[in-house]
């Protein structure tokens, strides 16, 4: 009975991988190519036609545990950013605080067993709650690029508050 569900899972993680490997030619090292259509596309979490979309549809079908370690990786990666970015999309965009939250917790879940140096996750995750001591007390953590970009988005949002 065991080895049925193996087998079951062996075979859905195969047919999801080869979709795969047709939308981006690879069912490996997907995470650049995730990458080039991240930043080539409007963002839009709710556009099923969106490769982006559709391969993170694809890759929550995988059972990693089934897999390699460079695919698990890739994976969670790759998973990690699409959260992070469709948090950004939900808050920023469509202005769905409840729905940034909840993508930001997803974006955590994948971002936690990468190791990953990025702060701006758990940034995002203290506006979204609205602790923006905590934010502020975050930016310790982060430098260049990453720091401006987190000052900017704290000093947006204390404007808006200002006015509101």
């Amino acid at each position: 009975m065991r080895e049925d569900f193996e087998n079951k899972k062996i075979n859905e993680n195969a047919k999801f991988k080869e979709e795969l490997k047709k939308l981006i030619g690879s069912d490996e090292y997907f995470y650049n190519a995730f990458l080039e259509y991240d930043q080539k596309l409007n963002w839009n979490y709710e556009d099923e036609t969106l490769v982006t979309n559709k391969i993170k549809n694809l890759l929550e079908g995988i059972d990693e545990s089934l897999e390699s370690e460079k695919f698990r990786e890739e994976k969670y990666h790759t998973l990690w950013l699409w959260y992070h970015h469709a948090s950004q999309y939900a808050f920023f965009e469509k202005g769905d605080r409840e729905k940034a939250r909840e993508f930001i917790k997803e974006a955590l879940k994948y971002h936690e067993p990468l190791n990953h140096p990025n702060q701006m996750t758990e940034f995002l995750s203290y506006i979204y709650e609205g602790n923006f001591s905590q934010a502020k007390n975050h930016l310790s953590k982060m430098s260049g690029v990453e720091l401006e970009s987190a000052k900017a988005i704290l000093n947006g949002i204390e404007k808006y508050e200002k006015r509101n």
